[in-house]
Formats: structure tokens, sequence, C-alpha cells
């Protein structure tokens, strides 16, 4: 059982660094954020272009891809626009790999692009000073690698976790549990199992009956574990007001108990002389 808990542990651990997860920038609230993102943007280049009144069209978004729109015809000089944008893509700490595209409204071509990687930077990019004729644009905002630059910090910190879980449970595992099967009325003794309802010794898939006096008696002994249990008090308590024994009845029923426990010898009844008796184990 506990191996193949370790198995699926492992299983567990391996899914978790394998599977793809939902990263920071596919989570709804981070995804709010950007859009808000997106619309300063869009407002910013319509005050460059020197327009106050026109509002900012609802951010449109496709996975990593954003869409700004516009209400009203602007221009823009691609230098500013490469420059709005990182300001505020490095304000909100969004990425720094992107692609650019403007699109004609009317025309629906991309009629400017450029890209931001971890090896170019805007001062890189081409026609930076070639001002666009006033029209209908859409600007695209597509990010490069987002999920790969987030989504391996929750694959690594849960693959630790269910790592951490596996060793705790392997050093700190329950001692190894009886293979007996588990009852309320079953006793154990040594390595036998004792059933005082059924008046039973079970050894492995040895049964040994017991009388009625035989199975009181070694109840009562082991409920007295390793302690000394005096003759009157187990004369009491076995025999009673019955009257049916004689001197030598319990040191009888002492002998047949030590026999039919013989199967297992850590397992003794001890004779304390001129007092009693004691169960050990």
């Amino acid at each position: 059982m506990i191996l193949n808990w370790y198995k699926l542990s492992l299983i567990l651990c391996v899914v978790a660094f394998m599977t793809p997860s939902h990263s920071e920038a596919q989570t709804p609230v981070h995804k709010k954020r950007i859009k808000i993102n997106m619309r300063q943007i869009g407002h910013e280049l319509l005050l460059y272009s020197g327009d106050s009144t026109s509002i900012v069209l609802p951010i449109e978004n496709e996975l990593n891809s954003y869409k700004i729109q516009f209400d009203s015809e602007f221009t823009f000089d691609p230098t500013e626009l490469s420059i709005i944008i990182q300001k505020n893509l490095e304000k909100g700490n969004i990425s720094n790999e992107y692609i650019v595209e403007i699109e004609d409204c009317q025309l629906e071509e991309i009629i400017y692009s450029y890209e931001v990687s971890l090896a170019s930077t805007v001062t890189e990019i081409a026609c930076q000073q070639r001002i666009q004729p006033k029209g209908c644009y859409i600007i695209h905002i597509n990010f490069i690698n987002q999920e790969e630059y987030t989504s391996y910090l929750p694959h690594f910190m849960i693959g630790l976790l269910l790592l951490a879980l596996l060793l705790l449970a392997y050093f700190f595992k329950p001692s190894k549990a009886s293979s007996h099967p588990k009852d309320e009325n079953l006793i154990t003794i040594g390595n036998y199992l004792f059933d005082n309802t059924k008046m039973t010794l079970l050894l492995k898939s040895t049964r040994v009956e017991l009388s009625s006096k035989e199975t009181d008696l070694l109840f009562l002994l082991n409920n007295h574990k390793n302690e000394v249990v005096e003759r009157e008090t187990i004369l009491q308590i076995v025999w009673g007001d019955e009257g049916d024994y004689i001197g030598r009845t319990l040191d009888v029923f002492i002998s047949k108990l030590r026999k039919k426990l013989s199967q297992d010898p850590n397992v003794k009844i001890v004779n304390i002389r001129g007092i009693g008796y004691k169960l050990i184990e």
C-alpha cells in the first residue's frame, strides 16, 4: 500500500512539471490589469495626436493578443508609438517581448509592425521617423512566450510541494501495521489473536479453542499484562462464588493456557510463588 502511494506521488510530481499550467498572464485579474494598461496606451496615443475628446473602445483580448480600437481617426508617429507602448508595458511589468501591429480599418491590412525582444530594443525599430497619415487604425499587441515566462514557477512550486509530502511520508511513515484483520473483538497477545467472544486463539491459520474459564482467565491476565495478579483475585473474578474449584484448579488452567500459548516463545505466564501469576510478552 505504501509502495503504491510512493508510485502515485512520483507520477504526480512528473505531471506537475510536464503539464502546462495557467500562467499569471492568463488569470482573469491579470487580464483586467493588462486591459487597463492597453487603454492607457490608447489614451496617450490620442493625446499625442492632439485628440482629447475621442474615446478608446473596449479592449478585446484573445489569448496573449490585445486589440486597441478607437471611435475616431488619428495619426501616429512610429517613434512616439513605440515609446508609449514600451513605457506602459514596463510600468505594468507585463512583458519585455512583444509584437506590435497597426491595422488599417478600411483596408483591413497591417500597414506597420515591429517586434521587441530580449535581443532588440525600440531604438532598432524600422521606419520610426515616418509619421502615418490620419486614418482609422487598430493596434494589436501580441505578447511573445508570455506563458513560458510565468508558467514554470507554479510547475516548480507544485513539484516541490509533492516532493516534500513524499519525503515526509517516507521518513515519518507509521510502523508497519499488523497483518491481522481489524476487529474490535480481537486482542493481540504476541503473535496470537485472542477472540474472547468466540473463545479462540488464532495463530496464522491455526485456531485453538478455549473453554469459558480459560477465556476468562486469559482475558484477566491480559488486562493486567506484565503485572502480578494475585491468586485470590483470579479465583474471585474467574470462578466467583461458584464453589466448583479446588486448591489446584487454577494451576491446572494455567498449565492448559501455557500449552496453548507455547507456539510463541515470547508469550509466558509466570508464576510468582506465593502471590499469583503474571502474563508477559
